[in-house]
């Protein structure tokens, strides 16, 4: 009788069940990073460039209320409102209720709003430290 050792199976099946966790630990993380990033983004005016000024009507109107200078910051409501939540073991979502979100991401020409994105400059700003979230995720399920 001949008998062949398969190492690789088990070694398998113990990564599928390590995986789970690491992985649902990972995608938090990187929820994190990305919600880190849209905050900071907002916060540091970081993706201003890419902005249209505010209207002068605009400053004057926040300059008479005492709120902030800054694009896309009144209170400072806006900024906070950004959330992760979990939908499941592998689904996390980042993003706000907050009704002036996509009007200021992507503007709205008919209201006369420019966009003013700062999601999407956030998420590239995300992909290198997701990238190596998922690197150190994959080397430890498979120790």
């Amino acid at each position: 009788m001949m008998s062949v050792t398969d190492s690789f199976g088990p070694m398998l099946l113990r990564a599928a069940k390590k995986g789970s966790k690491v992985l649902e630990k990972t995608q938090a993380k990187n929820a994190a990073i990305l919600q880190a990033n849209i905050i900071k983004g907002i916060r540091s005016q970081k993706y201003r460039t890419n902005w249209p000024e505010l209207s002068e009507a605009t400053k004057e109107r926040k300059k008479k209320l005492r709120l902030s200078p800054l694009i896309l910051i009144a209170h400072g409501e806006y900024s906070a409102s950004y959330e992760t939540r979990k939908h499941d073991s592998t689904t996390y979502e980042v993003g706000t209720n907050a009704p002036q979100a996509r009007r200021l991401e992507f503007g709205f020409e008919t209201g006369g709003t420019k966009e003013r994105a700062h999601v999407r400059p956030a998420m590239k700003d995300s992909i290198e430290p997701i990238r190596e979230n998922y690197g150190e995720a994959i080397s430890e399920i498979f120790k």
